[in-house]
């Protein structure tokens, strides 16, 4: 739609040649002036629906009016008018003489002229369509039956508007789609780029390659399967059912399970006590000052439990705040002829984590995009593609030091991501599909409760931990095999990393 222009571009940075060039590509109109009343009537319903953008449409208004009340639109609905009577007077042969000779000997038409003096008030910005046949500007009447027509040709079935006055109101079946509230987003224009190198497994967007891997994601949530392949699962909704808030702390550290547990799930459960202390701590009292400032709800919420992830289990270790992005510079130093001063700033990530191995893998990307209140919009499309790109460049810098090991097993290393929305926390995971293509698959999304009585909805987030913790526990012994295929101690079949490289090893010197 054009009118995403307003929508997508911040108000402060419109521009109205810019606006005219953006619909001119997206549509087809017959005349500038008919361009023009289609731009003035979205920025009508732009300031209807949008109060913080009156200011900015009012300027772009009375701009686009300037330009719809040149002289030259007159002029040209006159000419265009004498054109029809002279040749409405003639015969069908001389009107067809007439055409001709005008193709054949006059260099520039009237009307082409005419159509010229537009394009050079508009600054020689955007695309003319200039057609031998005369044209009249559209009216807005005819702009309205255009646009009714075009919505009965292609009926909504899930969705009825009605009018009363003024005032709009908008209708939806039940089995209208419904986007989920605070997760991950990009607009259409990234997602169809975007597309190209990715295949998504997302609350916005699957396809055939992770359609099934993605519904397989939502039952495993539904069953609470990390927690239950823990043996967590029962014991720890008992304790959050039954422990009062006044002792909780004392019952909280004095639980143990009536039956034996694994290795990992000892550490897990350590995880889990820690994170559940710092939510009773949060629950204490009430904020005094509501805010939100994304910042205060990050520390107090989500990184006690990515801190005792990192201690317990010892594989990772997080840089906290603005910690800047290293494996995008790595990959694009020859690009900047090892010259860091023409290369772009690195990336900032809201907390990193480093997984412990000899190649420093940048392994957790996570990302508050809000405080507790309200989503900013364009902060989370940001991290959404800043989330995308820094773990694509993680899982390039690996590839380039395992060269030599197998490309089945590169399939198999993932880089997580957490990104924060609101009290919306989205797990997902990205890894290698093939020499053209990433994956991106989301694994578990959980809702932070913010007080003491919905603290049974803490399951769904100590759910995500654990799928979190069970993949670094994977990624540990993926990044062991690799190490062995690639100096030479376990022999392989099949293609190495190396031949995902070699289509792009050609270079000129």
């Amino acid at each position: 739609m054009c009118i995403d222009y307003f929508y997508h571009t911040p108000g402060k940075s419109w521009n109205t040649v810019d606006a005219i060039c953006y619909y001119d590509s997206k549509g087809c109109f017959g005349s500038t002036f008919e361009l023009l009343a289609v731009i003035k009537s979205d920025l009508v319903k732009v300031s209807n629906t949008q109060n913080t953008l009156k200011k900015f449409v009012i300027s772009r208004t009375n701009e686009i009016e300037r330009l719809m009340n040149l002289t030259v639109h007159k002029n040209f609905h006159q000419d265009s008018s004498k054109d029809n009577t002279q040749e409405n007077q003639g015969g069908s042969e001389e009107k067809h003489d007439n055409r001709s000779s005008n193709v054949a000997c006059a260099p520039v038409s009237k009307e082409q002229n005419v159509l010229m003096k537009v394009s050079d008030t508009l600054n020689n910005y955007g695309k003319m369509k200039i057609s031998s046949t005369s044209a009249i500007p559209a009216t807005r009447s005819d702009i309205g039956e255009r646009k009714r027509q075009h919505e009965e040709d292609s009926p909504d079935m899930h969705l009825t508007k009605v009018t009363e006055g003024k005032n709009h109101y908008r209708f939806e079946a039940p089995s209208a789609k419904a986007e989920s509230l605070h997760m991950p987003k990009l607009r259409k224009t990234q997602l169809e780029a975007l597309k190209k190198m990715c295949h998504f497994g997302t609350s916005f967007c699957s396809n055939d390659q992770t359609f099934k891997e993605y519904k397989a994601c939502i039952n495993e949530q539904m069953q609470n399967s990390s927690l239950r392949s823990l043996d967590m699962f029962d014991c720890l909704v008992s304790l959050l059912e039954k422990a009062s808030f006044d002792n909780f702390n004392e019952t909280l550290w004095a639980f143990k399970p009536d039956f034996t547990l694994t290795t990992p799930s000892k550490a897990f459960l350590d995880i889990v006590k820690y994170t559940l202390c710092s939510f009773h701590l949060s629950c204490r009292s009430i904020q005094e000052f509501a805010q939100n400032h994304e910042r205060t709800h990050f520390v107090e919420n989500i990184i006690p439990s990515l801190l005792a992830l990192a201690k317990v289990t010892g594989l990772v270790e997080f840089k906290w705040c603005e910690s800047p992005f290293l494996s995008s510079r790595v990959l694009t130093q020859q690009e900047y002829d090892y010259d860091y001063r023409s290369a772009p700033p690195n990336k900032s990530i809201d907390a990193l984590g480093i997984f412990k191995t000899l190649n420093n893998m940048e392994l957790i990307l996570v990302e508050a995009s809000s405080g507790i209140l309200k989503e900013h919009t364009t902060h989370t499309i940001e991290d959404s593609l800043k989330i995308l790109e820094c773990s694509m460049s993680a899982l390039r810098k690996e590839a380039s030091h395992y060269k030599n090991a197998s490309k089945k097993t590169f399939e198999e290393l993932r880089v997580f991501s957490v990104h924060v929305v609101t009290t919306q926390v989205t797990l997902c995971e990205i890894s290698f599909h093939d020499e053209n293509n990433w994956k991106v698959l989301e694994t578990r999304t959980a809702k932070l409760p913010t007080n003491w009585n919905d603290r049974i909805c803490l399951v769904l987030y100590l759910e995500l931990l654990a799928t979190l913790f069970r993949g670094v526990q994977k990624v540990q012994e993926v990044q062991k095999k690799l190490v062995k295929e690639n100096i030479g101690l376990v022999q392989f079949d099949g293609p190495s990393i190396r031949s995902i490289f070699e289509t792009f090893s050609t270079s000129s010197c």
